[in-house]
């Protein structure tokens, strides 16, 4: 059976009705939400306030340390090591390569200067070499 135009109608604003009730609670909790995230002071501010109020009380201010009071050395001064101990294996591996560079020089001067002892002209070098070689050799004892 068709519904009449008074029951389409009806059920129209029962639709938007609906949608509007949801729409609103979604809204009050997003507010909610971001309600309770808020904070009434800083965490500087309530730190400040709580070290006043424990002088007023008659405590000194070096008792009144915070929680979260940093202990041992600060950020910078924990960059300014890391930053000095780089720097020195940055002189130990530079100091290395130098001593390294310098040995492979002095090996391969040593090395040439043999050659150039070595590379005599044609049949005297020849002959030098021959006998080098038969100088080696592990002749038989009579």
């Amino acid at each position: 059976m068709a519904k009449t135009r008074a029951q389409r109608k009806a059920e129209r604003r029962a639709r938007e009705a609906e949608q509007q009730k949801r729409s609103g609670s979604e809204r009050r909790a997003e507010s909610r939400a971001q309600h309770d995230t808020q904070t009434g002071v800083s965490g500087d501010v309530a730190e400040i306030e709580a070290i006043e109020a424990g002088i007023a009380a008659g405590a000194d201010e070096a008792d009144l340390e915070t929680p979260d009071a940093p202990r041992g050395p600060s950020r910078a001064e924990r960059r300014a090591e890391a930053k000095a101990s780089k720097q020195v294996d940055r002189q130990k591996r530079d100091e290395q390569k130098r001593r390294e560079r310098e040995q492979l020089a002095r090996q391969q001067k040593k090395a040439a200067t043999e050659r150039q002892s070595g590379a005599r002209g044609g049949v005297i070098g020849f002959l030098l070499s021959c006998w080098a070689e038969l100088k080696k050799v592990q002749w038989p004892r009579p």
